[in-house]
Parts: structure tokens; sequence; C-alpha cells
């Protein structure tokens, strides 16, 4: 199906799946990987050939860089001339099938039909009998994996995204700030740099599940997102619910991770040595799966809870009725009481 050809392409399913010097290598005077195919030359012309040495294109072309990919269906594209005046031949099984004049027609494994330009600079995409699936109005054109097309324009120093079916159908114009997919058909969405959220396409339908109203979130092996607002960081999942749902509504349900400054070289039995300096946002380097995340409820004597969840899993370790560091390799943190005062716990099971 045309969803899973952009992973099948990359897994070498369309063309040559090893590099090593294939036996044929000698008929010629070059050979270089190229793509899912092999590019061959010859007497100063040049072709391309698949795994087993079978031709795909004559040795015809002056350069190795004119030869497309090839893609799902067989088709192959080899180019010459410049710009204003190109001239594209399409080869199947290789045999010239198709010829297009005045435009520079590209095939590659990870795109279902044929790129095309004029001017080298905007591209679109037609199939092999000439029809426009999108006009070449675009900087890039790129499989998105999930079986669409992002499609990305220049404006000024800013660049914009859209997502487009296969077929040429409009799913999100080229307006957005960022398109990322995540797993499932979600795909992280902003219309500006500070309007980060979430969405659903299935199909052309598109479902908000965390509004695009949020700061540039971190998404943490897609079980949760932490997204920022009013300098607040809330946790979702990917579902769009609460990472904690007991955390007390109305309360500054402001959740976020944090850990100690120097907890790598502190002595954890030196209290006078802990020289704390404050809370600390975990950024995406931190190098434990175990994060603390704080949130601010009423059902603690301290106004704090401290849950550890694994992020690579998901799974709730348990929590601490404070606020409180992450858990160090000898297994203590710091926590700071209903009072303010600062001090040192340890578990064995976190």
């Amino acid at each position: 199906g045309n969803g899973d050809w952009y992973d099948r392409a990359r897994s070498g399913e369309f063309g040559a799946g090893t590099r090593s010097t294939p036996e044929w290598a000698g008929q010629y005077d070059s050979w270089t990987s190229h793509g899912n195919v092999y590019c061959v030359g010859k007497g100063g012309k040049y072709g391309a050939v698949d795994e087993n040495g079978t031709v795909l294109v004559p040795l015809q072309y002056d350069r190795a860089s004119d030869i497309g990919g090839l893609n799902p269906s067989g088709y192959i594209s080899a180019v010459t001339g410049v710009i204003g005046n190109y001239t594209s031949d399409i080869y199947q099984n290789g045999s010239l099938v198709k010829t297009f004049q005045g435009k520079r027609v590209s095939t590659a494994a990870y795109y279902r039909d044929f790129s095309f330009t004029t001017d080298n600079t905007l591209f679109g995409m037609m199939t092999i009998d000439g029809n426009e699936l999108l006009p070449a109005q675009f900087k890039q054109i790129h499989p998105d994996g999930n079986g669409n097309y992002y499609t990305y324009i220049e404006d000024g120093y800013t660049n914009y995204v859209g997502l487009y079916t296969y077929d040429g159908d409009c799913i999100l114009p080229t307006t957005y700030y960022t398109l990322k997919l995540q797993e499932n058909n979600k795909y992280l969405a902003a219309t500006s740099y500070n309007a980060y959220g979430l969405i659903d396409v299935t199909g052309t339908t598109v479902t908000t599940i965390i509004p695009l109203e949020y700061g540039y979130p971190q998404i943490h092996n897609y079980n949760f997102a932490v997204f920022t607002k009013n300098k607040e960081n809330i946790i979702f999942t990917l579902d769009g619910d609460p990472w904690f749902p007991d955390a007390e509504e109305g309360s500054g349900t402001s959740l976020f991770a944090s850990k100690l400054y120097n907890d790598r070289y502190r002595d954890p039995y030196d209290y006078e040595g802990l020289n704390f300096n404050g809370w600390a946002k975990i950024c995406e380097g931190y190098s434990e799966t175990v994060m603390p995340f704080i949130i601010k409820t009423n059902a603690t004597e301290s106004g704090y809870a401290t849950y550890y969840v694994d992020y690579k899993t998901g799974e709730n370790k348990g929590y601490i009725p404070y606020r409180a560091s992450n858990i160090s390799e000898d297994g203590y943190f710091i926590y700071q009481d209903a009072n303010g005062k600062y001090g040192v716990g340890g578990t064995n099971g976190l």
C-alpha cells in the first residue's frame, strides 16, 4: 500500500540491498551505488544496472548524476540538457517507455510517482502519463513515512511545511511552522514558534489532540510530551490526556522534570556540602531513564508530589509527597519539605 512505500524503499526492497563489490563490476570502468541501483560507467558514458547486473538504463548519458533511483513501479529516469531545455527519459525493464521535453523528471525509490521541475528550483509531482499531482511550486517534497508528502515553501528566511496525499489531495496547507510524524498517524504540528500541539491525520481527516497553543515540546519515546505555556510545563500523553490525572485541578497543575545542578559531585551524606543551588529542568540529554515529575497538588502537606516515571516504558515507579530531585546512581535524592527545608532521602526500588 501507499503508506509503507517509504520504509520499504529505505530497507532496499525495491533495489540493491548490498554494497559489496558485485560480480559484474569488471565489465565497467566505474560503478557506484546510487540509491537503490548502481550507476555504471564505460568509455565516458553512464547508465544503470540492478544488483544482478541487469541493465536498467543504457550507457548513453554524460553524467552519473543524471540518473534517478528505481521507483516502486520499476521506472527509472535519466535526464539530459539544461534549464529551459531538459530532456527526461523514463525506462522500465531496460526499455525506453516515455520521454518528456522541457521538464526535469526524476524517479526515486521513495517516490510513488515522479518529481518534476522546469527551473530546478521549484518542484511538483506527476504521473507517468504527465498528469500533475502537485504543481511545481514547492522548494522540496519528501515522503512523511505515512503515505503522504511533506511539501515545503520558502518565504524570506522562513520555511513552511504542508501535507498532501500521494494523489495530490491537500491535507494541511503549506503554512505550518512544523509538521513531524510521531506515531500512529499523530503529528507534532505548529503554526508558529509558540503554537505547538498534536494532531491526528487519518486519510484526509485532521483531528486536534492537543491544541496548537503551546511552546516547543519535548516528546519522550512516544509515551508523553512536555509542553510549555505561560512559563509552566504541562505533560500530556500522546492521546491528549493529562499525564498525571490526579493532580488537583485549579492548584496550579504545572508539571515539569527537575534534577540537581551539582548532583554528580555531591556526597549524599554530607549535609553541609549539599550546596543546593536550585532546581533545573531536565533536558533531552538526560542520561537516566527514570525521570522525576513534580506536580502541584492539594493532596499533600507540602503542596507537591514527585512522581518517578520511566520515560522509555511510561511505567510509573512511585511517588514522594514532596518536591524532590532525580534519584542519583547510589539511590539518593534531595527533597523539600512543607516548611521549605531541604533534606536527603533514599530509596531501594525506584
